[in-house]
């Protein structure tokens, strides 16, 4: 300590300047280089921070996008909407600007006049109300639930219209019966448009509809009849089809009607009656059973107009059979209760009955001993009548010739 105060001592004023500036430059050193570490670390942190914040904004905005995405959407089919409700609003502000002019033009004139006047200002001025209204509600709350019901309101109408169409094809009803107004009437009386119309924001679609002139059931109504006719087509192919299925059977039946009745009975008014007194058509309605095989050949008349269309066998193959069968036609018809002798009143041959009970046959010699018979029930019975054979007796059914 004496030695530094010596040295200060004998130090001239310049150099003890610069000493206690170097000191304090040194001093000034030290200070900053603590200063800029604490500074470092601090931006450190905040780097840390500021990059973590980042990557949450960054996810936060991708998540955005999406829901901006969505409202984008709906945003457009609400501006759609709402420029439709702009225009009728203007159309209404026309009208009651209209309305206004003719008052002012007719207030000196006829009363009634402008009172018929006044009130369709009046009337111009609340439809105005309505409309600025359902602009409002359009603006503030339009949603896809309004999208949603007028699909709903589309789709029920849709399904409706093939069954309403398939409906008419088996009823018998033409497909030019299909109409618009038709469709639309059926639909409002249904019990899925009742259904419909309890949900709010079906009700709401409608109102908005009717104000904007909209489909009112959310699809264009020719798009509705072309469905309905679609299905029936469908329909009336499928019937068809069920129809065509035993064609060639009742071809069958209509040559042994022929042979049996005659070319001019086949196709008569009584033709089913005559198809009836056939061994084909009997045999047949065993597969069917008796109320179907008639049931088809009523529905053939009903939808072809008749047999005959609907076999379309030309007339002169109806009438070749007839004429081969012209000489023995009365030797071929059914028998019934009785007693034939074979060659003059029965043609020998095959004979069947069918779906008998307490049936009795039996074929006799032409003294009378009877060489064969039979007594019973059943689905089927069958006979050979011989032509050595004298007579042939039935009781209690009806047989039918099945080889002519």
């Amino acid at each position: 300590m004496a030695r530094l105060k010596a040295w200060w001592a004998n130090t001239s004023i310049l150099g003890k300047v610069l000493s206690v500036a170097g000191g304090a430059l040194i001093l000034g050193l030290v200070v900053v280089t603590i200063i800029q570490a604490q500074t470092t670390s601090t931006l450190r942190s905040d780097l840390d921070a500021a990059q973590s914040a980042a990557s949450g904004a960054s996810e936060q905005a991708e998540s955005t996008a999406d829901e901006l995405g969505v409202a984008q959407d709906q945003v457009s089919s609400a501006e759609q909407t709402l420029v439709k409700l702009e225009e009728r609003v203007a159309e209404l502000e026309s009208d009651m600007a209209e309305a206004n002019a003719q008052v002012e033009a007719l207030a000196a004139e006829d009363s009634a006049a402008l009172a018929s006047a006044v009130k369709a200002r009046d009337d111009a001025e609340q439809a105005l109300t309505e409309a600025e209204r359902l602009v409002v509600e359009l603006t503030l709350a339009y949603s896809s639930e309004i999208g949603a019901a007028r699909s709903r309101l589309a789709s029920s109408f849709t399904a409706f219209a093939c069954s309403w169409g398939a409906e008419r094809a088996t009823a018998e009803v033409s497909s030019s019966s299909l109409t618009s107004q038709g469709a639309a009437n059926a639909f409002e009386d249904s019990d899925s448009y009742a259904a419909l119309q309890d949900d709010p924001n079906v009700a709401s679609y409608l109102r908005l509809a009717s104000s904007l002139g909209e489909d009112q059931f959310g699809v264009e109504i020719e798009v509705i009849v072309a469905r309905a006719v679609e299905c029936w087509q469908a329909e009336d192919a499928k019937i068809n089809a069920a129809l065509y299925v035993y064609q060639g059977v009742l071809a069958e039946a209509a040559l042994d009607a022929a042979c049996t009745h005659g070319a001019a009975e086949t196709y008569a008014d009584s033709s089913i009656s005559g198809y009836e007194a056939t061994a084909v058509f009997n045999n047949w309605q065993l597969t069917l059973g008796y109320d179907d095989a008639r049931s088809y050949l009523r529905a053939i008349e009903d939808r072809f107009g008749s047999i005959k269309e609907f076999l379309a066998i030309p007339d002169t193959q109806i009438q070749s059979e007839s004429d081969r069968c012209d000489d023995v036609r009365d030797l071929i018809e059914p028998k019934r209760s009785g007693t034939w002798n074979v060659g003059d009143e029965i043609l020998p041959g095959i004979w069947k009955a069918y779906d008998v009970s307490d049936c009795y046959w039996a074929r006799l010699a032409e003294n009378g001993d009877i060489r064969d018979n039979h007594f019973g029930d059943g689905l089927r019975l069958t006979v050979n009548v011989s032509s050595s054979d004298g007579q042939f007796e039935i009781s209690g059914c009806r047989f039918y010739y099945a080889n002519p």
